[in-house]
């Protein structure tokens, strides 16, 4: 297991001084190159288990504490996300089993379409729709699309939020409130895992711990709702917001091409007034995309350009062509 460097000549010597404090377990080498303006630094243990993996994890910030160097080999981390890359599957297994289960058994054989519309979606989009608050989201959105804001008025929209969030929608038991609670250590985690970031032993640990509880707790959860999935109701809201926020996120054919907020308005506007055939769907989305439209831009001056913009965004949907 090894841990490679590159080090500008003028820091040999500080490494030099940081390597005799380095534990004779770890075999050290090095060559210099360029007429020793730069130096490569191996650190090497022979040994390929978790316990070199920490020893070797511990180094890289050591020696990054106050000298510029470059990674040019981290088996350590690799190491970890190989360890962790399991889990990490599991989880979106689970997590895309327990609400394609808690939809699709519902009565309402459109969501068993609308549901499956999920697998596109790949996990860091599907645990934004999932968490996004987007109450939260239009109402900070509106106030910044002000000429002059507070601190004060930004303090008040966040205290005096409702929460919205479609996750609440999946009517959940309490012991998978951790999911919400730890939402953002389970994206970073993720994260560090699919881009070979950087994984400390104790981030390695902390998200061992957590990937196999929420397994655990998942895997127990998809048996309950296989006799307990949401009602019909439950599941036409669920979808509903789930539209809205694809919408919001610009991740939906109506997002994408609504680029900036005259496409947006425009949109809004042919919707409104029928320029194609609208559903009930549809109609709330563009209630929501409206509301994060500057008011300012919604004057009657505008109302021409809205409708000229409308015209020729939607004339391609009316004869079926993409834009």
């Amino acid at each position: 297991m090894v841990l490679e460097i590159i080090v500008n000549g003028k820091d040999k010597s500080k490494i030099e001084q940081k390597n005799k404090k380095i534990d004779k377990k770890i075999k050290i080498g090095f060559k210099d190159y360029q007429n020793n303006e730069y130096s490569i630094y191996t650190y090497s243990n022979e040994y390929n288990h978790v316990s070199t993996a920490s020893a070797l994890s511990a180094i890289r910030p050591y020696l990054s504490n106050g000298i510029n160097i470059i990674i040019v080999k981290d088996d350590s981390s690799s190491f970890f996300a190989k360890k962790l890359y399991p889990l990490i599957n599991d989880f979106e297994i689970n997590l895309r089993s327990y609400i394609y289960i808690k939809n699709s058994l519902s009565n309402d054989n459109s969501n068993y379409f609308n549901i499956g519309k999920l697998n596109e979606k790949t996990l860091g989009e599907l645990m934004d729709l999932l968490f996004l608050d987007s109450n939260l989201h239009i109402n900070i959105k509106q106030l910044l699309n002000k000429k002059y804001y507070t601190k004060g008025e930004l303090i008040n929209l966040i205290n005096n939020n409702k929460d919205s969030i479609l996750w609440d929608k999946l009517d959940v038991n309490s012991e998978l409130s951790i999911i919400k609670e730890k939402n953002g250590e389970i994206t970073k985690y993720r994260n560090d895992v699919m881009h070979m970031h950087f994984i400390s032993y104790e981030d390695f640990k902390s998200a061992k711990t957590l990937f196999e509880e929420i397994n655990e707790l998942l895997e127990k959860s998809i048996i309950i709702a296989k006799d307990q999935p949401l009602t019909q109701e439950q599941s036409i809201a669920f979808i509903d917001q789930l539209s809205a926020l694809d919408v919001l996120l610009n991740n939906s054919y109506i997002g994408k091409i609504c680029g900036n907020a005259l496409e947006t308005a425009a949109l809004n506007f042919s919707i409104v007034n029928e320029l194609y055939q609208p559903n009930e769907n549809i109609l709330k989305i563009a209630e929501i995309i409206n509301q994060a439209v500057p008011r300012d831009f919604l004057l009657n001056e505008n109302i021409e350009k809205i409708k000229a913009t409308a015209e020729s965004l939607v004339e391609p949907l009316k004869n079926g062509e993409s834009k």
